[in-house]
């Protein structure tokens, strides 16, 4: 992202090409066996929770999954039955209007973006497509609007993704171990660029709407673990863009970060297998996500928490 673009841009979007671009001397290069110890450090550590595993039972351990059980271990257990709402059908359509928005002509309107997108949701007919032909029409409108302002947004805070930089969304990257009997999951909201044989390259971003949360990050270096373990080559950056506040939060990839990764997707796998199979009794650990979990009303440090927040909970 070092080559100048003809569009005029506003004051965010050459902040994002001033704080995501890097000549090729300011690419860090990595060790040529850095993604064979990666994976002997994974399956040393998660060697116990497989061999607890039940016959033909596999471990699967996505972005979702690994902040869940390390954020409340009672929720965990509880969200295990997923189904759409607004909420998580908007994300689905505004990121599907942002690949468009990437791969289209730039001068595309938002909201007919978003119609295109709804409409490939729609035709395709499974998950997010099935909920949303099945969906009330003022909640389609709703879902339709909220994505809107999601993808104006984006548009107003990031500059033209130019083909050179190989911008791609939601581009699905695993890594298995063991054989396959575990896997590790992603899907980035969006890479641009790549690396050069050792030498970093690629930028991981997590777009979100709303204020900074610990968890952010977290889950930036986990895709940054899977990917160096899909390439061999780790990510020279990850970043969080905040589209409410025009705000980028990036963080170098070093061998630092994705040792700590590495121990804290042990740590999560191994709890996920000890929770499924009952051996380890959940904790409970009130935060915000107690305002939509389920065990809200019986559980007495969420309901503490939410009475802190708001008297009349």
């Amino acid at each position: 992202m070092t080559e100048p673009i003809a569009t005029p841009l506003n004051a965010a979007q050459r902040d994002v090409l001033a704080q995501l671009g890097a000549k090729p001397t300011e690419r860090p290069e990595f060790d040529p066996d850095l993604r064979d110890e990666l994976r002997v450090e994974l399956e040393a550590g998660l060697a116990p929770a497989v061999r607890s595993l039940p016959d033909g039972a596999d471990l699967f351990l996505s972005k979702a999954t690994v902040e869940s059980v390390h954020s409340c271990e009672a929720r965990f257990l509880a969200d295990r039955d997923f189904s759409w709402t607004p909420a998580s059908a908007r994300g689905v359509v505004a990121h599907k209007a942002i690949e468009l928005a990437v791969t289209r002509p730039r001068d595309r309107a938002p909201l007919d973006l978003v119609d295109e997108a709804l409409a490939v949701l729609e035709h395709d007919g499974y998950g997010v497509g099935d909920w949303l032909q099945r969906t009330d029409e003022a909640t389609l409108d709703a879902v339709r609007a909220e994505a809107n302002t999601y993808v104006c947004k984006f548009l107003d805070c990031w500059p033209p993704l130019e083909r050179p930089w190989r911008p791609a969304t939601e581009v699905s990257i695993r890594a298995e171990l063991f054989e396959g009997r575990v896997t590790l999951a992603a899907k980035p909201d969006l890479t641009v660029g790549r690396s050069e044989g050792n030498r970093a390259g690629k930028v991981i971003v997590d777009f979100k709407t709303g204020s900074w949360a610990p968890g952010h990050r977290a889950d930036l270096r986990f895709y940054a673990l899977v990917d160096t373990l899909r390439v061999g080559t780790p990510p020279r950056l990850v970043v969080t863009s905040y589209l409410d506040s025009g705000r980028l939060e990036p963080e170098a990839v070093t061998l630092d970060v994705l040792h700590a990764e590495v121990r804290r997707t042990i740590d999560a796998g191994t709890k996920v297998v000890a929770l499924r199979t009952g051996v380890r009794e959940p904790a409970r650990q009130p935060g915000p996500g107690c305002r939509w979990c389920p065990l809200a009303e019986d559980c007495g440090p969420g309901g503490d928490y939410l009475e802190e927040l708001d008297p009349e909970w």
